[in-house]
């Protein structure tokens, strides 16, 4: 089970630093089967911000800042209303 969880993550992180999005998509499923919600939400969370972190920190000069606030406003937004949702739901 290790093993099949270690391989999902270093897949699906692979997928997140190429495309910039769908790590999340692709481990999540998978490592909610393995694992249970509880434990597979945040730890999916911490790898996905690492491996932007790890793009992210080498092109700083090419980001563009305007976009980005707006993007992690949204983000935000979309983030509290899933939490919402999810504890409701639970």
């Amino acid at each position: 089970m290790t093993i099949i969880f270690i391989l999902l993550i270093v897949f699906a992180m692979f997928v997140q630093s190429l495309t910039g999005f769908g790590g999340a998509l692709v481990a999540m499923p998978i490592s909610i089967m393995l694992l249970g919600v509880d434990v597979s939400r945040p730890s999916i969370m911490i790898l996905t911000t690492i491996t932007a972190l790890c793009v992210a920190i080498p092109n700083y000069r090419d980001i563009n800042w305007k976009k980005l606030a707006i993007m992690t406003i949204v983000m935000l937004a979309g983030v509290i209303a899933g939490d919402f949702f999810f504890i409701t739901v639970s």
